[in-house]
């Protein structure tokens, strides 16, 4: 799948040298655009809108992604660390990491509940849980994808 393959590349990204930090940066932002465009044909394809649902549906769509993304950017920022520092990492640094991780799929969480609302104003309810069950499915293929690369700490 195309996602897997965008994901490991940019996985592979963050792994890179600091000395190519700003390209390894622009490099990243380069995959997650392109996820993000895999995510919306994906999504295009699988949810069987007529026009009014579709054009009700993108603006909302959008905004979700948006509040998604700045929370993903908070995770990638902490594997960013945790990578930096995956040979020495103390029980304080281990406790933090584990704060903020927990604390970033609560927020995740919450976004997904605060647009069940606004999604079922753009379309009918039956098709918002199917565009949750697409978003919970995309969303494995990464975790899967992220939690096979991460090792475990030590």
């Amino acid at each position: 799948m195309k996602l897997r393959h965008a994901l490991l590349a940019a996985l592979g990204v963050l792994i890179a040298a600091p000395a190519f930090a700003q390209t390894a940066t622009d490099d990243l932002e380069s995959v997650r655009a392109q996820i993000q465009a895999d995510r919306k044909t994906i999504v295009s394809k699988l949810m069987s809108m007529n026009d009014a649902q579709s054009t009700a549906f993108w603006p909302v769509y959008n905004d979700y992604r948006e509040a998604v993304r700045k929370v993903d950017d908070q995770l990638v920022k902490l594997a960013e660390s945790y990578f930096k520092n995956a040979d020495s990492t103390s029980d304080k640094q281990a406790q933090e990491m584990l704060s903020q991780m927990l604390a970033l799929k609560s927020q995740k969480l919450d976004i997904r509940k605060a647009y069940v609302k606004r999604f079922s104003k753009a379309i009918p309810t039956s098709k918002v849980i199917r565009y949750y069950q697409i978003e919970n499915k995309m969303d494995a293929v990464i975790e899967y994808e992220l939690a096979a690369s991460i090792p475990l700490v030590q």
